[in-house]
């Protein structure tokens, strides 16, 4: 029975009068055929609920790895491994500069004041699609989904912002969703080495100029 429907859809879908038509449209028109009507939509609701990594397998690419947004006065340049050859290279170094962090100093921070620092300067952004692990100076261990370096400014520095939040204690875990993680007050660390690595691999890839 089911295969008698069938035939008479694939009937439908290639005897559609001068294509204008839809099959929804032809099924409602013949009554005889609403069983079929329903096994249509039983199909398409299967379709439709299909995991959106079936149905859309292009789009995973981007969270196989971070995402490095340049933010210059506001405005986010996207660098991805596709659109720049020294992505690995930028990634790298802002990754060390946050993990061999040597130094912090009194400050609190603000989410607006992180929006300031987008807004007015020129900053670098690396954004996970998991959350990160690292142990920062050899004991503080941080759990971060996004890393923010200025690189204008008051905190062009070797100042690392970082979303996420400090271990309180051994084993603990604020989230397993990076995109739940916000940069918080006390969640920065300084390299007291500068940002001379960053900067050089930005001025290769023609990202800054050397002014």
């Amino acid at each position: 029975m089911v295969m008698a429907f069938a035939r008479r859809l694939l009937c439908i879908l290639f005897a559609r009068r001068n294509g204008q038509q839809s099959v929804l449209e032809e099924l409602k028109r013949r009554s005889h055929l609403r069983p079929l009507l329903f096994l249509f939509n039983i199909v398409l609701s299967g379709v439709l609920m299909l995991p959106s990594d079936t149905v859309a397998a292009g789009n995973s690419a981007k969270a196989d790895g971070p995402e490095l947004l340049l933010y210059r006065n506001g405005r986010p340049l996207s660098i991805t491994r596709e659109s720049s050859s020294h992505f690995a290279a930028l990634l790298s170094a802002g990754e060390e500069l946050f993990l061999n962090a040597d130094s912090s100093y009194r400050l609190i921070m603000s989410p607006d004041r992180i929006e300031q620092l987008k807004r007015n300067e020129t900053v670098l952004e690396i954004a996970y699609p998991a959350v990160q692990i690292a142990k920062i100076q050899g004991r503080h261990t941080a759990y971060y989904g996004k890393l923010l370096i200025p690189l204008t400014g008051q905190f062009a520095n070797g100042t690392v912002f970082f979303a996420g939040a400090w271990a309180l204690e051994p084993g603990t875990r604020p989230s397993d969703t990076s995109a739940a993680l916000q940069y918080g007050a006390l969640t920065f660390v300084l390299n007291t080495r500068g940002l001379k690595q960053l900067k050089d691999a930005l001025r290769e890839a023609r990202l800054i100029s050397d002014s």
